[in-house]
């Protein structure tokens, strides 16, 4: 619950990088010269597996995929830079950055102790169970991570 994760430590996508009619992959595009901006090399790009496979599925104007062939193996990447696509991330929202500028400690191993000595778990017949960790993430590059939503880059983009 203490523990603050990369996304609330990043820093905000700014879409005056963007250009007229952006896609979903110009958006990574403006967000990788964002995070280069801070001289950390980027590598890598988290985002929901829904936009994964809507940067995956864009055609040109050919009607051909960009990125591939749909019977080839395509590895998830953009730009030479590896594309984690994760639940773990909301629909419509990304992170790119520089993974190695940031650190977590971990100071000391999961451990789980379990306990039946307390006189009122004896009488109850019940058991303690404490299990715990103790990491630490430190974002000491924030810049380096940039994060942001594909629709509002894109309405900026067209507004601008």
């Amino acid at each position: 619950q203490n523990l603050e994760g990369m996304v609330p430590q990043a820093t905000e996508f700014d879409p005056v990088l963007l250009f007229a009619e952006p896609t979903f992959i110009d958006v990574i595009a403006a967000a990788i010269h964002q995070a280069a901006l801070s001289e950390v090399p980027v590598t890598g790009i988290v985002v929901h597996p829904t936009d994964w496979w809507k940067m995956r599925t864009t055609k040109d104007a050919d009607g051909r995929y960009i990125l591939g062939d749909p019977a080839a193996n395509v590895p998830p990447n953009l730009f030479g830079i590896p594309v984690v696509p994760t639940q773990a991330m909301t629909v419509d929202n990304f992170l790119v950055g520089g993974f190695g500028a940031q650190t977590l400690y971990d100071r000391w191993d999961a451990r789980v102790e379990i306990s039946t000595e307390d006189s009122d778990n004896f009488r109850k017949n019940l058991v303690t169970v404490l299990a715990e960790e103790r990491i630490g993430f430190a974002a000491k590059q924030p810049q380096a991570l940039i994060t942001g939503d594909f629709t509002a880059g894109l309405t900026a983009a067209t507004e601008a």
